[in-house]
């Protein structure tokens, strides 16, 4: 008999176990009970069909709502609605605002679903927010007068809260019009009442003034005829707009309506009416009106003086005559046929032979004359500058008795009024008109025409030149000559010499020396160096040696100009700004470190032991050709400082250099023995360098 395998009992325990815990599991219930709209889809009833609203797999939560709820999804997608303008991150979290499983008394859309959405509550919702202003009575409403199901607990199967209506005002209010409008209600009427037209412009056209103010529309637009209401701003074609014959009966002939429309410059025809007639009128029926000198004028021809005191007959003619003939028949601007040519024909040719009398004059009076300065363009002489100021009489003066007053031949150039005061001086430079470098405001205005100064003289003015005034140069008007307003620069500055005409030479004549270039790049005197905008610009680099004699090398080469020539805050007597250089020598710049010992004839001469390129400490000195004591082997090792040294006794701690002695005693003293390695004190050596 086989023994019991307790490894079996194990196994099956742990099976009977494991599906213990399946079981378990299968039958836990939800979190609670589901809202009552939930919880009357059978198959969400008793709450077991979870993955009906939390999804499962690739089905999130959010996404099973929307596929129940699948308008929403569409105003998300479209951007309509509330759920269409919400935050992105709201739009599809719908737990945020509608959570589950608080019981069937739970309301799903609350006070708190609105706050999410930025509203404190439904009574401070903004329509605008779906599109929808609201304005007028709208805002007296109650939600449910619009939004039947907003107060109530449980919607019925298949109907929404707030979703699904119209905002087209038909949906609540009956349509008037019988559909045949294209115009939308708001474009006419307000919310607050349709008999109110507060957003509807009758114009332009045809403002609703006089006595068409206080009609209906419907007196104007009766129902089912071409200009009705629903005609004019309906889907069809419109028809032409009305003139006053439309609706009113005309008691004047065609002639009169005619002739009317001509003096307004209006259309053919009836529209002549608003001549004499305005929409302001209550009636037709008033006192005929008279011909106004405003109406008078429209014709063409202003009643003014001297026609203004003219009886109409004078002009139109017996008033038997025909309308044609008393009103139409002559040109208003037709003078010579009642006035005679003062003239004498000269202006029958030319730029106003066409205008005939009012080119010059007006068409009230002869006198006084409207010739303008802008009528006189178009003649040979233009008026401008100074001869705007000038009386007619000045260029056309007054004739003999009985002969007409000179306008045709009156010469136009400057020398038939003005004398030259220049002498001719120009003319042989080519100089045509005064008007080359005058204007006609003065002839003090060269400047004006831009002068060119280097073509009329020979001296082009640049640089400094350029920005001063010309009486700089030229003095003032009480230094000319009687009728200039500038002088000659000779009589001002004397003979032309250059620079030094007019420019004190600050530099005393230094750089005029006979050994020095006369000319560079065909420049002469100041020019040589200096520019015409600032003579402390240099048109080149500044050749130190060529011009002093004292070449910028080494350590001078990299010295600025201040350096040596300190600048002055203001001229010099001279006119200079920098300041002259100490000196030549080294010794007017720098220190003597070595008290003198090296001069001779009260000048030291540095360069003799010192480079002046870089450094003093650069020396250049032999002591085999530069002093008494030619350096043998032995001393060449030997460190300067060992034989050259500030004495013990020296009150201003300056090396001494020489008088040194040159014997062997001078520095190791005296001894009878063979000479040691040590030295001896210095103290008492005579003699050195230059002894």
């Amino acid at each position: 008999m086989k023994r019991f395998n307790p490894n079996i009992l194990v196994a099956v325990a742990s099976c009977i176990g494991v599906l213990a815990l399946v079981v378990k599991d299968v039958e836990r219930e939800s979190p609670g009970d589901l809202s009552a709209v939930h919880g009357r889809i059978d198959d969400l009833e008793l709450g077991q069909n979870c993955k009906a609203c939390h999804g499962g797999g690739s089905v999130s939560a959010d996404q099973a709502c929307l596929d129940c709820h699948s308008v929403i999804e569409q105003h998300i997608a479209t951007g309509e609605g509330l759920h269409g303008n919400l935050e992105t991150q709201v739009q599809r979290a719908c737990a945020m605002c509608h959570s589950e499983h608080h019981g069937p008394n739970f309301a799903l859309v609350n006070t708190r679903s609105f706050m999410i959405a930025g509203f404190a509550n439904t009574q401070e919702f903004d329509h605008r927010f779906v599109g929808f202003p609201m304005d007028g009575v709208h805002l007296e409403q109650d939600c449910q007068a619009c939004h039947t199901y907003a107060a109530q607990a449980l919607v019925p199967a298949g109907e929404h809260r707030y979703i699904g209506l119209d905002q087209d005002c038909s949906t609540c209010h009956e349509d008037p019009h019988g559909g045949q409008m294209q115009r939308a209600c708001i474009e006419c009427h307000n919310q607050n009442d349709f008999a109110t037209f507060d957003h509807f412009e009758h114009g332009p056209g045809m403002d609703l003034v006089g006595a068409h103010a206080s009609l209906d529309c419907a007196d104007c637009h009766a129902e089912n005829t071409p200009q009705s209401v629903e005609a004019l701003a309906g889907l069809g074609p419109h028809p032409e707009a009305r003139t006053c014959a439309s609706c009113h009966d005309s008691p004047h002939s065609t002639p009169f309506l005619q002739g009317i429309a001509d003096l307004a410059q209006a259309a053919q025809g009836p529209r002549g009416c608003v001549v004499c007639h305005t929409a302001e009128d209550q009636s037709f029926a008033f006192e005929e009106p008279a011909i106004t000198p405003a109406l008078h004028l429209a014709s063409g021809f202003p009643l003014e003086a001297p026609h203004d005191d003219a009886d109409c007959t004078q002009c139109h003619g017996p008033t038997d005559s025909p309308y044609e003939w008393r009103y139409l028949s002559r040109a208003a601007n037709a003078c010579a046929e009642c006035h005679n040519d003062p003239h004498e024909g000269q202006f029958d040719t030319g730029p106003f032979a066409q205008e005939g009398c009012i080119a010059c004059h007006q068409k009230t009076a002869f006198e006084p004359h409207a010739f303008t300065q802008d009528l006189h363009r178009l003649t040979q002489l233009p008026l401008e500058g100074a001869h705007q100021a000038l009386e007619c009489q000045a260029c056309h003066p007054d004739p003999e008795r009985g002969a007409a007053r000179q306008f045709h031949g009156t010469p136009a150039s400057c020398q038939a009024c003005h004398e030259d005061v220049h002498g001719g001086d120009f003319d042989a430079r080519g100089m045509q008109d005064c008007s080359d470098c005058h204007d006609s405001e003065s002839f003090g205005g060269a400047h004006a025409r831009a002068f060119d100064h280097g073509q009329w003289t020979g001296f082009a003015l640049r640089g400094a030149h350029a920005q001063s005034d010309c009486e700089a140069c030229h003095g003032t008007q009480e230094e000319a000559h009687a009728g200039r307003t500038l002088g000659r620069v000779s009589a001002h500055f004397g003979a032309i010499q250059g620079c030094v005409t007019c420019h004190k030479d600050p530099h005393l004549g230094a750089f005029d020396g006979g050994h020095l270039p006369q000319q560079v790049e065909q420049h002469t005197g100041c020019a040589r160096c200096h520019s015409e905008l600032s003579f402390r610009q240099a048109t080149q680099d500044f050749e130190h040696g060529l011009w002093t004699g004292f070449p910028l090398s080494g350590a001078h080469g990299e010295a600025s100009c201040a350096t040596c020539h300190k600048r002055q805050p203001r001229p010099d007597q001279h006119g200079r700004t920098w300041g002259q250089a100490k000196g030549a020598n080294c010794s007017d710049c720098h220190s003597d470190p070595h008290g003198g010992q090296f001069e001779t004839q009260g000048v030291t001469d540095c360069a003799t032991c010192h480079k002046a390129s870089d450094s003093f400490t650069d020396l250049s000195f032999d002591h085999d050709l530069h002093s008494r004591f030619p350096l043998d082997e032995t001393h060449r090792a030997v460190d300067c400082a060992q034989c050259h040294k500030v004495p013990k006794d020296s009150p201003d701690g300056i090396v001494k250099y020489k008088p040194l002695g040159t014997r062997c005693i001078d520095c190791h003293g005296s001894t009878r023995g063979p000479l040691s390695g040590s030295r001896p004190s210095t103290a008492g050596r005579s003699g050195g360098q230059g002894d």
